[in-house]
């Protein structure tokens, strides 16, 4: 549960410019100068360490990717068509990973048709006055069933 004024993008910037930081307390203070925002020494070097962990994990989830629209488009319509050994042949790369990006590309778990309502089910009427109730229903309903002129067969 983070307490006090939350980090800004500036200040993060700014930390992330450090690379090995020893005077933390000077750290701080330019950071006080740059948002206004008074941090301590130690709240300023556990975001540090923080930034840091984060910036080695992005970086190594980072891959180059050699997907374009041409790439794309070609897997979005052939795949399914295609085999195992054509997939990797096309695409030079293994067949999980074009499934993958076939993945991103099409959410498959989203459903693109719209299921079907179930109809009304009235519960059974468990005392006399709902009874009476849905009794009333039903004759005003038959009463413009007949009003329209269609039967109630």
């Amino acid at each position: 549960m983070s307490r006090g004024i939350k980090w800004t993008k500036e200040e993060e910037e700014l930390l992330l410019k450090i690379t090995n930081a020893t005077e933390f307390e000077s750290v701080a203070y330019a950071v006080e100068s740059v948002s206004g925002n008074k941090r301590s020494a130690h709240a300023t070097k556990m975001k540090w360490k923080k930034l840091q962990q984060t910036k080695v994990i992005v970086e190594e989830t980072q891959t180059s990717s050699d997907w374009d629209a041409k790439k794309d488009l070609f897997l979005l319509v052939n795949f399914y068509d295609m085999s195992i050994d054509e997939v990797r042949q096309w695409f030079n790369c293994s067949y999980a990973e074009c499934a993958g990006r076939l993945e991103q590309l099409i959410d498959s778990t989203e459903l693109t048709v719209r299921e079907r309502k179930e109809p009304y089910i009235p519960k059974i009427p468990s005392s006399r006055k709902e009874k009476r109730i849905i009794a009333k229903m039903n004759k005003l309903n038959d009463k413009l069933m007949r009003l329209r002129g269609e039967t109630n067969e």
